[in-house]
């Protein structure tokens, strides 16, 4: 909050981000999930556009879930 949202991700990420704000500016996406691995560790990301009454484009939130819970849970032997 209060800063650009691109500084928040490494470079090599930035053009992938840029391209999912872009596609909620233009409306043609809402909400874009993304699975990744970082340091052993599975994460869940969702993009998700930000709109007004009318349907305008104000923003996007990222929400970032560290997931290694779910995968000790569901990798345990029953």
């Amino acid at each position: 909050i209060g800063r650009d949202v691109f500084s928040c991700h490494p470079p090599k990420v930035e053009p992938i981000v840029r391209g999912i704000i872009d596609s909620f500016r233009k409306g043609d996406r809402d909400n874009v999930a993304v699975w990744l691995e970082k340091q052993g560790r599975p994460f869940y990301v969702n993009y998700m556009a930000v709109r007004d009454q009318h349907n305008n484009y104000i923003g996007t939130l990222e929400l970032v879930q560290d997931m290694q819970f779910a995968k000790e849970h569901f990798g345990r032997s029953k």
